[in-house]
């Protein structure tokens, strides 16, 4: 059995987590309070948490039993399906808690220097709110409009990067077998029309860009295995729309193949490149 993640031990969320402990269980839990997770692990075995990123890594069902006072703003910036949104939205509203989603886009170079963009989602007076939050964490905070949109619009730049950068792997690909050196390729691309982010930020092969994962063997970017779980969230929108997007469901088709493989699951996403130079 898959470890639960259990987030908050206060009197109900401990007392809770005991009987899940006792029922045969496996549980990793959390609190801001050191106190209640030992007393668990101790007691009954549980596994502890230093950090809720931890449980989110490691469990597929968490549970969380956190007290919310009314007007509480939740800002979720997880990707997730908009209908989820929507529907969490008007759950949490019945409580008078406010929700907005503004999943982000930038990486973990636009964490680190506060340039991400922000795509925001939900009522007016929310965004409004959340707004000098998210400044201090990105470059840009862009109104999508209703409950939902921040996720709509993020699924759909991040399929059209993975296209974009299966597109770019392809063509260097063919340009290297043909006999072209791929930098000089590259200064091609970034001086044509062919120039995007995966000619020139995040060029797939190493030592193009020296910044880039594929000159860091792949590692410390996004995951293959991240980018086809949002892909994967864009068929789905696009199933329940009725909307064909035939370039999209190929890309996502070979990044959930490089994910069910272990040599490229953790790769960054880039790593595509590599996979068609590996093909004979």
């Amino acid at each position: 059995m898959k470890a639960v993640g259990f987030i908050g031990l206060g009197n109900m969320g401990f007392n809770m987590a005991k009987n899940l402990l006792k029922s045969g269980c496996q549980l990793v839990v959390h609190d801001i309070n050191a106190e209640p997770m030992q007393r668990l692990k101790v007691e009954i075995g549980a596994k502890t948490a230093k950090y809720p990123a931890e449980i989110a890594e490691e469990c597929s069902e968490v549970v969380m039993m956190v007290n919310a006072k009314r007007g509480t703003l939740y800002i979720s910036c997880s990707t997730l399906p908009p209908t989820f949104e929507i529907q969490t939205h008007e759950m949490l509203k019945q409580k008078q808690i406010e929700y907005i989603d503004a999943p982000v886009s930038g990486g973990v170079v636009g964490a680190e220097n506060a340039s991400l963009t922000f795509m925001v989602g939900g009522p007016e007076k929310s965004r409004e709110r959340a707004e000098p939050i998210l400044k201090n964490m990105g470059k840009n905070v862009i109104n999508c409009g209703k409950i939902g949109s921040g996720q709509v619009a993020k699924l759909c730049n991040n399929m059209i990067l993975g296209i974009q950068m299966l597109s770019v792997a392809e063509g260097i690909n063919l340009g290297v077998r043909l006999g072209l050196d791929p930098a000089i390729l590259s200064s091609v691309l970034n001086q044509s029309t062919g120039r995007c982010f995966s000619t020139e930020v995040n060029n797939p092969v190493p030592d193009v860009n020296p910044n880039a994962p594929s000159s860091r063997n792949y590692s410390g970017g996004f995951k293959c295995s991240l980018l086809a779980k949002d892909m994967k969230l864009a068929q789905e929108a696009a199933a329940e729309s009725l909307t064909p997007i035939p370039l999209g469901s190929f890309t996502y088709q070979i990044y959930r193949y490089l994910t069910n493989s272990p040599k490229y699951r953790d790769l960054d996403f880039s790593a595509i490149y590599k996979f068609l130079c590996d093909e004979p």
